[in-house]
């Protein structure tokens, strides 16, 4: 154990009938108040979680472990608090990067296909439909050329941000990375998927260029959609593939005109 580990001996009624110097600052209780207190946070074997305060007065997260233990020939209760927010955090980072794009805070593909997973499983089982709009934006390259890479990630941020604003709060927008997003409209019915209405507001979200420093972009994307409806068959990358498909072949319209 740790020298800033806490430790508390408690009865068979989980009562403090000892408590440690790191154990009083972690919960910030005077030994005073502390004897007698009930700690009943579970049975022995058991861990559990806590909000304590550290030693530089922040706030963090302990766990505790509890064992039993006889002291005198009585049962008694070993409980020891262990400062556990440095591993919190790591976890949280680790999570956030392995399922979130690191330029705009959007899903990322291994969260977003995992999402289509579920909404697809949602609609076999209650009905409904599933809509994707697969995103590119257009001449990216060339916005990179131009205007430099950090121009760049700035229009890839609005254009996260844009979307985001354009659909519905129940709706899921993600970056699958470089320039192209997508987002999954849910329904209840095919008949109220309501794709073309979403996509007009995309359209109107772009209507304004966007605006790195003293420069003006205008942004145009080609947006292809695919929908899941009951009985349709298809795995998550399979209908992702669809709506790529149907999104290049709106990028060779745009092209032509």
């Amino acid at each position: 154990m740790a020298s800033t580990d806490g430790m508390l001996l408690l009865d068979d009624e989980f009562k403090i009938v000892w408590i440690n110097t790191a154990a009083r600052k972690l919960l910030r209780l005077d030994k005073s108040e502390a004897i007698g207190l009930p700690f009943n946070i579970g049975a022995a074997g058991s861990r559990i979680g806590l909000d304590i305060t550290r030693p530089d007065g922040s706030t963090g997260v302990g766990s505790v472990r509890v064992s039993g233990s006889q002291v005198d020939g009585k049962s008694m209760y070993v409980a020891t608090i262990e400062d556990v927010s440095d591993d919190q955090m790591s976890l949280q980072r680790l999570t956030e990067t392995a399922l979130y794009d690191a330029l705009t805070g959007l899903p990322n593909r291994r969260l977003f296909t995992s999402r289509i997973d579920q909404s697809i499983l949602r609609v076999e089982r209650r009905g409904g439909a599933v809509g994707l709009l697969f995103v590119d934006v257009d001449h990216f390259k060339a916005i990179n050329d131009s205007y430099g890479h950090a121009a760049g990630d700035a229009v890839l941020t609005e254009v996260a941000r844009r979307l985001s604003v354009a659909v519905r709060h129940t709706d899921s927008v993600a970056r699958l990375g470089g320039d192209e997003f997508i987002a999954i409209i849910d329904s209840k019915s095919p008949e109220k998927l309501r794709t073309t209405a979403v996509l007009r507001r995309i359209q109107l979200a772009f209507a304004e260029p966007v605006d790195i420093g003293s420069t003006s972009i205008d942004v145009r994307l080609s947006i292809g959609t695919a929908q899941y409806e009951p009985g349709s068959d298809l795995t998550a990358e399979q209908l992702m593939r669809r709506a790529d498909i149907a999104m290049y072949r709106e990028k060779e319209k745009n092209r032509d005109n």
